[in-house]
């Protein structure tokens, strides 16, 4: 098989997982009764800190872990894992999901990071961003299907658990798809040659962090994160909350952004191949900063409807950011660590970009803010990745990489 069909096999692999993950967020509202939670801040720790949690811990050691032993089998287990806690979930009740929710986060956590820098190894620099922007692209395919699954299974039963029940299937057979199709890496080692490796864990992981380019570039996605999750997490709630909308509503509405987040990250990856990773961040925060500033003065000042360019141009603009920022992250680590710096990106990105989430509710529940906290604390986030987009370093740009981009496909 060649490297389409790996692009295309990572990319449902993304499309499904992303699905089975993001079910929850249009029927929080209905958990959080059903689950007896009277704090907002409850429901964040029982569906959000939980998930991720067990995520951050598979995607720190599985990254590493792939640099030793290739790419392949790390993200077809991780996918057939993933099912078995997502038709668990279906059976939960109080006492019960919060300990499958962490499974289901521990059981896919090595997936993303992985087939990322699978995607780093088979492509070129010419090449690389629009290729990872598809992959990326998946994401929020899956995340369109998990919200519409749940707003229609919920709308259509009353039972809140069935869009998980509802994914299992899909989920099994994207792990087979993934098994079949999958090339490995070129830069996999050979199994009788793992043990030659003289670097311990913790020395790689100590040298790729005295690069402070690495570390800008790391904390510039764990930002990115934040601010993504506050809004895929809490968003559907803020607005059945304050407009009294359905949840099928709900998941059409976020669906318009996903599908401008899809457009953003492939015009990005285009303009990131072209022009050099920097210049794509900057442009992408710059267009994210204007349009979170005015989708928060649009929801004090006007009818429902008005939300929907606003959050279309938002999701544009930092959804694109991903396009650029992973393939940065790659490119400030040697090749032959590009899965432990994917897995210390995913790692050290969601442990800040979780906290997102508690701390946008406990401002809700306990300050005048109310439920405008999931529109301020994005805000912030996204103010700080403009300086932080400045100073950032393009490696390949350096090299001249991009200046030949059009003669690239003629040597």
């Amino acid at each position: 098989m060649g490297t389409k069909h790996t692009l295309l096999a990572t990319f449902m692999g993304w499309l499904i997982t992303a699905a089975g993950r993001q079910v929850s967020d249009i029927v929080k509202n209905e958990m959080q009764v059903t689950l007896g939670l009277e704090k907002r801040w409850q429901v964040s720790l029982a569906v959000d800190l939980a998930f991720w949690i067990g995520y951050l811990i598979t995607a720190l050691l599985l990254g590493i872990w792939s640099d030793k032993i290739g790419r392949k089998k790390i993200i077809y287990l991780s996918l057939l894992l993933f099912s078995i806690p997502t038709g668990l979930l279906y059976l939960s009740d109080i006492y019960t999901f919060v300990y499958i929710r962490f499974f289901q986060g521990l059981a896919v956590g090595g997936f993303f990071p992985v087939a990322v820098a699978l995607l780093g190894d088979l492509n070129e620099v010419s090449t690389r961003s629009k290729a990872v922007g598809r992959f990326v692209a998946g994401g929020i395919f899956g995340a369109i299907i998990g919200w519409l699954v749940s707003g229609i299974a919920y709308d259509a039963s009353g039972v809140w658990q069935l869009g998980f029940l509802v994914l299992v299937p899909p989920i099994v057979g994207v792990a087979v798809i993934n098994y079949i199709w999958l090339e490995e890496s070129p830069l996999a080692k050979k199994p009788g040659e793992i043990k030659a490796d003289a670097i311990s864990t913790f020395a790689t992981i100590k040298s790729l962090l005295k690069n402070r380019f690495l570390v800008i570039a790391l904390l510039f996605c764990a930002l990115d994160l934040f601010t993504l999750w506050i809004v895929d997490d809490w968003l559907p709630y803020y607005v059945k909350e304050v407009f009294g909308i359905s949840s099928t509503e709900t998941a059409i509405f976020r669906m318009v952004s996903a599908i401008t987040g899809i457009l953003g990250i492939l015009f990005f990856g285009y303009y990131s191949d072209k022009f050099g990773r920097k210049k794509a961040l900057i442009t992408a925060v710059i267009g994210g900063l204007s349009s979170v500033i005015l989708l928060a003065i649009v929801s004090f000042t006007l009818p429902f409807q008005y939300m929907y360019p606003l959050t279309a141009a938002f999701g544009f603009f930092c959804l694109g950011e991903f396009a650029a920022i992973y393939v940065l992250v790659m490119e400030n680590a040697p090749s032959s660590r590009r899965g432990t710096a994917m897995g210390l990106c995913i790692f050290i990105g969601n442990a800040i970009a979780l906290t997102g989430g508690p701390i946008a509710a406990l401002l809700s529940d306990y300050t005048i803010l109310g439920l405008t906290a999931f529109l301020v604390v994005p805000f912030i986030a996204i103010a700080i990745r403009l300086p932080l987009s400045l100073i950032a370093r393009d490696p390949e740009a350096r090299r001249g990489a991009f200046l030949a981009f059009g003669e690239n496909s003629k040597k």
